[in-house]
């Protein structure tokens, strides 16, 4: 694994089982990004998706994307829509929102991807 990387074990897991982590491993060690593999926000440890076939990866220098590993659409676009709540509560819990703006300014930066369409 490389040390550019930080993967949730529910995500790590999932990453694994469908072969992309050997992917994103190689991406953050190349370019030397620090990179951030997640299934829910990080102070939301707590909560609880209905979908559990999907992750987030964060690295600088790119676009914040999900990545789906399930076949339900509706599923996985309700996952992202939670996601991306959670991340504008935890925003505004801990004063984040003068730096990112409200959520309507960054949901849009998001991509989502089959696990077949992962290219950096």
């Amino acid at each position: 694994m490389s040390n550019y990387c930080f993967y949730s074990q529910d995500a790590l897991a999932l990453a694994q089982s469908a072969g992309v982590d050997v992917i994103i491993n190689s991406y953050a060690e190349q370019h030397k990004k620090q990179t951030y593999i997640l299934c829910r926000p990080l102070s939301n440890e707590d909560v609880k998706y209905d979908y559990d076939r999907a992750i987030a990866v964060f690295s600088s220098g790119i676009k914040p994307f999900f990545i789906d590993f399930g076949d339900d659409d509706d599923l996985f676009e309700e996952y992202q829509e939670d996601f991306l709540e959670d991340v504008s509560y935890l925003a505004e819990k801990f004063k984040y929102r003068d730096k990112i703006g409200r959520k309507k300014s960054w949901q849009i930066l998001f991509e989502s991807l089959s696990r077949n369409d992962i290219d950096f």
